[in-house]
Order: C-alpha cells, then structure tokens, then sequence
C-alpha cells in the first residue's frame, strides 16, 4: 500500500478509527475528505486510510497478507466485512443515573466506567453529570471533600478523584509488597473475592 503522495492534494484530518466506535461514520468522514479531489489513486487512498486506524483495527489490517489487497474497494470491503458491528451505543440518563460505586469496587474503576456510560449519554447536561457522578460513590473521604466543596462540573471534579486514586494506587502497592509469595488459601464454602479492579462488562455490573 506504499505510494506517493498525488501533487497538489492536502490530506483532511479525518480522525482516528479503533475497531470499538462507529465504522459508518468514520468511513463517511473519510470519503467526504476525499470527495473534494480527484486525483488520488486507489494506493494512496489506502495509505491514507491506514493512517487514520489505531487498536484493534491496526492490529487486523497488520495481519492481512501483503500484496493481498488490490483496490481501496477491495479494501474497505474487507473492512467493513470485519468490523461491519462496530457502532456507537447510545445511552439513556436513566442507565447513568443506576450507576453506583460498588463496595467492592476501586475508585479507578468506578471513575473509569462512569466515563465511558456518560461519554455514550446524549441527553444529558454537564451540570447533571456532575450530580450523578459525585452522589453515586461510596461514602468516604472523597465524597465529604466533595459535599464540603461541591465540584461545579465534571472537569473540576475529576481531577480530585484522580488524586484520590493516585492515593489508592499507592496504599494498594505497598499492602500487595507486605504480602507472602503464596497467596491466602480460600475457606471452603468462601466465595473468592472480586477484584475491584475487574472492569464491568455491562451497566448493570457491580450496581
């Protein structure tokens, strides 16, 4: 896919693609940047396009036979083909209102997963975010800070959570260095416990 760049033709900035977000749409923006010339061959257009995939989208297209593909159309055909079900979800207020920090879950996590359901969330307000996000931890020293000095938006807030989970980081290394090499046996009948690490695998996880 190696070819040189056609004379008098300014790539457009299209954004990047990973393999998890909507594919229509970054194939939309990437054939409008290129409605405006007619001058770039089918090689250069799949050298372009390659420049706009990171993840797991890089990582297919690295692991397709070289000299497999002939044509931009063969091109996005395949890739389509393989991630044709990639599309943004949409989510409802009424999902990020059911987050909740669960008692075994880190601050990390927490924060992490309320990022990704608020960032899928259309009809919502910065202002309402914020609500949500500061009432839906557990109670404890970040939610006293937070109700003594109540964080107006979300970029104010998160970087006081952040401090915080840089403090949990820290606690949890040095307590992960105080213990043996064998790891504590689980009593019979004792369900094993849940790494507040483990990310959710759907919002209703850890609710």
């Amino acid at each position: 896919m190696a070819a040189p760049a056609p004379r008098a033709y300014k790539a457009s900035r299209v954004g990047d693609y990973n393999g998890l977000t909507d594919l229509a749409q970054h194939v939309k923006r990437f054939e409008n940047a290129l409605a405006t010339s007619d001058s770039v061959s089918d090689a250069y257009k799949c050298r372009l396009f390659r420049n706009t995939l990171t993840g797991l989208a890089l990582d297919w297209l690295d692991e397709v036979p070289q000299g497999s593909i002939q044509s931009f159309l063969q091109f996005s055909e395949q890739f389509r083909t393989r991630f044709g079900t990639s599309k943004t979800t949409s989510r409802t207020i009424h999902e990020v209102w059911q987050i909740r920090q669960a008692l075994d879950e880190s601050l990390r996590n927490y924060v992490d997963w309320f990022s990704k359901m608020n960032a899928e969330t259309k009809d919502t307000t910065d202002d309402r975010s914020t609500m949500i996000f500061v009432h839906s931890i557990l109670l404890g020293e970040l939610y006293d800070s937070f109700v003594d000095n109540m964080p107006k938006t979300l970029m104010e807030a998160r970087p006081r959570a952040e401090k915080r989970i840089h403090l949990e980081d820290t606690k949890a290394l040095k307590a992960k260095a105080k213990q043996e090499v064998t790891p504590p046996q689980t009593k019979k009948g004792e369900a094993p416990k849940t790494d507040p690490n483990t990310p959710r695998r759907s919002f209703r996880d850890r609710n």
